[in-house]
């Protein structure tokens, strides 16, 4: 197994306006992070790892590989999955052990895992979504659907966006997942690339009408090196 150490480079994000996050501080001059409460990770818990990912490989297939990334204590594995239907363009990379940490501020019993479906392939995504599923523990603070996040750097080398937007897929492409070992209810978020403006246009207009922007512009969402559609001023 590989892994990649996310400590000697530390991301810290705050909270803004509109479920935006963006870093409190930038590079590596932000202060250490806190390690993870001991809450929430009883041997119980532990197994819930295990159960995502059979959840993973009995919806997509059985991975192909996994690479880990570890800070201040927490631990994410980014697997690589087979992406839906037959387009082998097309790569899908999700977290497991998201689900290990408790939500601040969320019902308890509630966690998250991330996944990515993106053309073509991006070599840091594993890191973008290791940090995502790092936030609770990391910053004290719950990711949740319609937030986007400011990572930055761009997502790839081919691409200017360097902010991603969390949602919630159908449950026909990837269903939440209830633990029979611990009881607890995960919900997966779905981690697309996105440009300024269209963080801006979700903030008037709410994410519902940028869903609706991109289908009548046929936006290839999943495309980190995508074109900026046109955006209506008001």
């Amino acid at each position: 197994m590989r892994s990649g150490r996310l400590a000697n480079c530390p991301v810290r994000w705050r909270a803004s306006q509109d479920d935006n996050l963006t870093p409190a501080r930038r590079g590596c001059s932000a202060s250490r992070a806190s390690k993870p409460s001991e809450q929430g990770l009883e041997s119980g818990i532990h197994m819930t790892s295990a159960e995502i990912q059979s959840h993973y490989e009995a919806t997509f297939g059985p991975s192909s590989g996994e690479k880990s990334f570890d800070s201040d204590g927490a631990e994410i594995t980014v697997v690589r999955l087979p992406a839906p239907g037959a387009d082998l363009s097309h790569h899908l990379y999700a977290t497991v052990g998201g689900s290990r940490y408790p939500l601040p501020g969320a019902p308890d019993g509630h966690r998250l895992e991330f996944y990515a479906e993106l053309v073509p392939d991006v070599s840091n995504i594993g890191r973008v979504l290791a940090v995502l599923a790092m936030y609770p523990i990391r910053e004290g603070l719950a990711l949740g659907d319609s937030h986007t996040v400011d990572i930055q750097r761009p997502v790839s080398a081919l691409s200017l966006m360097h902010q991603v937007l969390l949602f919630r897929p159908s449950n026909e492409f990837l269903s939440p997942l209830v633990s029979k070992v611990s009881g607890i209810h995960v919900d997966f978020l779905q981690v697309v690339p996105v440009y300024e403006s269209e963080v801006s246009f979700k903030q008037r207009h709410g994410l519902r009408a940028l869903f609706k922007l991109w289908e009548s512009a046929k936006v290839e969402f999943w495309n980190p090196g995508r074109p900026l559609p046109a955006i209506p001023m008001n």
